[in-house]
């Protein structure tokens, strides 16, 4: 399988651009290998490129050394359309990709020494997930752009901005040169408009947007479930009297008890069972496919869930302990006295 997506292989790079591979070869050049080295040779290869036809997802690889020159670490690169486009009057003798592609993670080709060639079996292709890595402007507008023009091609009833609203939020590139740009920049002054100030704002425009409208609905629903958790003070409240308890502690630790339960599950179960993905395990039960439990985002406490969710408890936590006390505090110190100096 790994094999597979080497038929598409166009050609290899030389210094020149011009190095065309062998029949039998995958890298293999009629003058050597496609690399960045100088044609005169002085210059020691610093990395290898392949052109292919068309645009292709790649999971897996092989890979070739000589023994006696083996690399334990090999960076592997995705460059964009745009880029291999203009693949012949590029410089390659200077050219690095780490400038115009996009890092994916390392690969660790076996290096054996015991013969001339030290062969790797399959290696795994995958995309670097931590944004650890710098990801170029170049690189991230050309994967924009290609996938915005994939996604309206297959649905022609899709606006360009709807496009690139999805691709920001879902492309790792984009989404990991945004999260870049913001840390560089700074949240106040990246989020802030106009997004069309900076190159890099106009890119991450939609992707801009769509975090503030994330904080939108997290302060709307923390401000929802204050609003209903003071609601619940005033009915148990309600409910608690009719239960004649004798004594006013008594009464006020049922009140309690029945407070603390319904909070537990408003403020902090419910939240947990929405937000989560079970992946249809319960499906099949009808209270959890009425409610929708289990099909959320997050199947794991990673850590966009604590940005996402986690952060959105912590705050109506908070918010909840200060309404709970401030208004009582306010009463006892100001309000009460004032009301006294009136009616004594």
């Amino acid at each position: 399988l790994c094999a597979a997506w080497q038929a598409l292989v166009q050609k290899s790079l030389n210094n020149d651009g011009t190095c065309t591979p062998s029949p039998d070869g995958v890298g293999q050049c009629e003058d050597g290998i496609g690399d960045s080295s100088s044609s005169n040779g002085t210059t020691q290869a610093q990395w290898l490129g392949l052109l292919l036809n068309e645009l292709t997802k790649i999971s897996c690889t092989t890979f070739s050394q000589s023994a006696s020159l083996a690399t334990s670490t090999v960076e592997l690169y995705s460059c964009p359309q745009s880029t291999a486009s203009s693949i012949n009057s590029v410089d390659f003798t200077s050219w690095q990709p780490e400038e115009h592609c996009t890092r994916l993670q390392n690969v660790a080709p076996a290096t054996d020494t015991r013969g001339a060639v030290s062969f790797s079996g399959s290696l795994q292709v995958a995309a670097d997930s931590t944004c650890a890595r710098p990801v170029p402007f170049e690189s991230a507008q050309a994967i924009l752009d290609e996938e915005v023009a994939k996604l309206r091609v297959a649905s022609s009833h899709l606006s360009e901005k709807d496009a690139r609203r999805q691709v920001s939020t879902t492309d790792r590139v984009v989404n990991c040169y945004c999260k870049q740009q913001e840390a560089e920049t700074g949240i106040a002054s990246f989020r802030s408009p106009p997004f069309d100030k900076t190159p890099a704002k106009r890119l991450c425009r939609q992707w801009i947007l769509s975090k503030l409208e994330r904080v939108g609905l997290l302060i709307v629903g923390v401000l929802a479930i204050t609003v209903l958790n003071e609601i619940l003070v005033l009915t148990l409240d309600f409910f608690v009297k009719w239960e004649r308890h004798d004594t006013r502690t008594s009464m006020t630790y049922s009140q309690f008890m029945k407070l603390f339960a319904a909070q537990f599950v408003n403020t902090g179960l419910i939240v947990l069972l929405v937000n989560s993905n079970w992946h249809g395990t319960f499906s099949n039960i009808p209270i959890v496919s009425l409610f929708r439990f289990g099909e959320g985002s997050y199947d794991d406490l990673e850590a966009d869930w604590f940005v996402a969710v986690g952060s959105g408890v912590c705050l109506t936590v908070l918010i909840q302990i200060f309404s709970a006390t401030i208004p009582g505090i306010l009463w006892s110190k100001f309000a009460h006295p004032v009301m006294l100096s009136f009616y004594s």
